[in-house]
This record gives C-alpha cells, sequence and structure tokens, in this order.
C-alpha cells in the first residue's frame, strides 16, 4: 500500500465521522506514518467541531505522533490507547501528549458497536452450532433406539417362524392322529 492509499483510507474513515470528546475544543496533531512502503506526514485538525485531515506537514502542531499504519488504525478504533501505545514502544509523541488522547476512539460508538456486534453475533452462532450437533446426537440415538426395536423385531420373527414350523408339525401330527 503506497502512503496515498493509506492516507485515503484513514481519512475516508474519520471525515465527518468522527466523535471527539467536549473535553478537547481544538487541536491539531501531525501523524508520521513510519512503515517503509507507506511512510509520510499528515495532520488531523480539530477546530469547531469540525475535523480536517490533510496530507500535509502542520508546523503550528498541538502534537505530533509518530507510528505505523497499522498502529494508528488500532488507536482510532479504539483497540489500543495513547497509553499503551506508547509503552509498548508502538507510537512516538512530542508537543501536548494529552491531545493525543482525543485521537483514541475516534471512530463514533455506531462503527465500534456493529463491531463488538458482529462478534457476539459469531459467538452466538458458534453457540447455536453447538444445538444442532446435540440435536444431531439426539437423532443418532433415536435412530440406534429404532433400528434396535427393528432388531428385536425381527429376531423375534426368526424366533417365530423357526417355531412356526414346529407348532404345524404338531397340528399336522394331532390331525393324523
Amino acid at each position: 500500500m503506497t502512503y496515498m492509499q493509506a492516507f485515503e483510507k484513514i481519512k475516508s474513515k474519520l471525515e465527518g465521522k468522527a466523535k471527539i470528546s467536549d473535553k478537547y475544543s481544538d487541536f491539531a496533531i501531525q501523524v508520521e506514518l513510519t512503515n517503509k512502503d507507506c511512510s509520510g506526514i499528515f495532520y488531523i485538525k480539530y477546530a469547531d467541531e469540525f475535523l480536517d485531515i490533510q496530507p500535509y506537514d502542520y508546523v503550528d502542531n498541538t502534537a505530533s505522533i509518530s507510528l505505523s499504519y497499522t498502529s494508528f488504525s488500532k488507536l482510532v478504533d479504539g483497540r489500543i490507547t495513547t497509553d499503551e501505545a506508547v509503552s509498548k514502544g508502538l507510537m512516538n509523541v512530542s508537543g501536548n501528549s494529552d491531545v493525543v488522547s482525543a485521537l483514541y476512539s475516534i471512530v463514533p460508538e455506531d462503527k465500534t458497536a456493529k463491531t463488538k456486534k458482529s462478534v457476539s453475533t459469531k459467538k452466538a452462532s458458534a453457540k447455536s452450532n453447538t444445538k444442532p450437533v446435540s440435536g444431531k446426537s439426539e437423532v443418532k440415538k433415536a435412530t440406534t433406539e429404532a433400528e434396535s426395536q427393528k432388531t428385536v423385531k425381527s429376531d423375534k420373527a426368526k424366533v417365530t417362524a423357526k417355531t412356526l414350523p414346529k407348532t404345524a408339525e404338531k397340528n399336522t401330527t394331532k390331525t393324523k392322529a
């Protein structure tokens, strides 16, 4: 992926959709992507409840961060906090590090809720998959019982068939006498 492809993905994901806490009235964060294939700089500016994302160097920034595309995606999706990213060495921060916290979970809750919902749906479907399996074993058990009843019936038929000729012989013998 090239830098512009990465930037366009980020911009389309965040632009016009981000929810920023009231704690942050305005800020400008310069972001440096450090990937070999998509390294580059862009900025995220938040002012007057409007989020602006542009592929330029922003000299008068409140803070600047340096991280990989994957780490940035995890940060804005809420899968990793700014503190975790810094402590794990995934992100370097310079300037007002408190403002960088505004990026954490910047994607609206409805998107993260959908992600959680799809995960819970997958778990629920996995649980529902176990029910048919037990149902199948019950069907197998019932089939086995039915087969055993057929076997018992066929065994009775065999016994009856074996005893019939003897009974017939006795009846014929009695009739002759």
